[in-house]
């Protein structure tokens, strides 16, 4: 009866130990699932955040103004009536609008008849916005073609010193109203510039302020 009864004993316990066991497996089969799936659910959701910030990701050579220079860039100078005169880098191609568009616009006071914002840019030219005080100057003193001999609106951006008014010989570099009447004062004494050299013969324009606009002025 003993016997018999050790006996059941130990297939009870064998029975019990393939019951834990079978648990246990189960029970490491589901961690293991588990711990895979979370896994491949970070690795999708780290993908698709890199490929969002691949598309996301602006174009260096266009978000970075102060790299090296784009193919196909010019650069123009933007003074006057614009919100923001300075030196700005546009693409061949480009026209006096965008131009002034990057220089933040015109002022209030800014004239739009005379400048002919259509034209196309070229690389180094020099754009000045008149105001409307200075276009009624311009329309006193001559016709549109007088100006563009004078060097405003033309593609060249050089101003002829001895065709310029005197709004326009203000926008040099250094030039206030006193040196402009001074330069009109010059020509119609002498009879004009015979070579920009000339210009240091004005009262009140030495080297310094020559140097500064030689590449902006010319006598033809």
């Amino acid at each position: 009866m003993r016997k018999r009864r050790r006996i059941l004993y130990q297939i009870c316990g064998i029975f019990l130990g393939i019951s834990c066991m079978l648990s246990a497996c189960h029970e490491k089969e589901e961690t293991f699932t588990s711990v895979a799936a979370a896994e491949a659910d970070a690795g999708d959701k780290k993908n698709e955040a890199e490929s969002k910030a691949a598309e996301e990701k602006p174009d260096k050579a266009k978000a970075d103004p102060g790299g090296e220079e784009k193919e196909g860039s010019i650069w123009v100078y933007v003074c006057g009536e614009v919100a923001s005169p300075g030196v700005y880098e546009l693409q061949e191609g480009d026209r006096i609008t965008h131009a002034i568009e990057a220089a933040g616009g015109l002022t209030e006071a800014a004239g739009q008849v005379y400048l002919n914002q259509a034209a196309h840019l070229t690389d180094g030219q020099r754009i000045y916005v008149p105001s409307r005080e200075e276009e009624q100057t311009l329309k006193e003193e001559g016709s549109p073609s007088d100006m563009a001999d004078a060097g405003m609106g033309k593609d060249t951006g050089i101003i002829n010193l001895n065709t310029a008014t005197k709004a326009e010989l203000l926008s040099l570099s250094g030039i206030g109203e006193s040196r402009a009447e001074a330069i009109i004062a010059y020509r119609e004494t002498n009879g004009g510039f015979r070579k920009i050299e000339d210009l240091k013969k004005v009262d009140g324009i030495k080297e310094g302020i020559f140097q500064k606009i030689r590449e902006q002025i010319t006598v033809e």
